[in-house]
């Protein structure tokens, strides 16, 4: 890894940081905007690697921004499955209204 990679390993494992916090938080109009950036880190330090060794402190940054990835991936299934659940409800109580006024109506 050259001189130019660094920084854009340090923003990587930022931006991975910040990605798990803001999911944490729950702000996921947040997570959209930094996953864009997060995206773009990762396709640069990639295309600049060349096939050339990683050191054993990049693998271990890279493996935290793993670590971190997974746990806004996690976050993500738990937010979409809660979502799930609550459109299941809602389609409960409307179908329910809708038999009530059916057989309120004369």
């Amino acid at each position: 890894m050259d001189n130019k990679q660094k920084p854009v390993l340090t923003e990587l494992l930022s931006t991975s940081r910040q990605l798990a916090e803001t999911a944490s938080a729950g702000d996921w109009e947040a997570v959209a905007t930094l996953r864009v950036r997060h995206e773009e880190l990762v396709r640069t330090f990639f295309s600049h690697i060349n096939g050339a060794p990683l050191s054993a402190h990049v693998m271990s940054e890279l493996a935290q921004v793993r670590v971190y990835t997974d746990m806004v991936l996690e976050l993500a299934k738990r937010r979409r499955a809660s979502l799930v659940e609550a459109g299941q409800v809602l389609q409960s109580r409307q179908r329910a209204t809708t038999a009530y006024a059916e057989t309120a109506s004369p």
